[in-house]
């Protein structure tokens, strides 16, 4: 019975992953959710690429995500700052009207 209990244990020790692999999939994740606030998620990525190199987690997965999700915030903070304040390519009846106006 013994035998059998220390083999459990040492299974059990078997499947408990790296403190480093639990660290990249927190980075991984935190940097995923951040994409979807505007302003935030890029404080964030950059934050994220500090620390990651501050603690040594020096990955090219860390780095590749890091990437994507800095373009990703990005833009969701440019499409913010268009839609709520710029208005940038929106065009109405009204808009083209007023410069044909202007035309003629």
């Amino acid at each position: 019975m013994t035998d059998l209990n220390r083999t459990k244990e040492t299974a059990a020790k078997d499947f408990i992953p790296e403190k480093k692999y639990i660290a990249y999939f927190i980075v991984v994740a935190f940097l995923a959710i951040s994409c979807m606030f505007p302003f935030f998620g890029i404080f964030t990525c950059l934050l994220t690429f500090y620390l990651s190199r501050k603690l040594n987690l020096k990955s090219l997965i860390i780095i590749i995500f890091t990437l994507i999700a800095l373009f990703f915030s990005i833009w969701n903070t440019w499409n913010f700052i268009n839609v709520n304040f710029i208005h940038y390519g929106a065009a109405t009846i009204d808009v083209v009207a007023a410069l044909c106006k202007f035309c003629l």
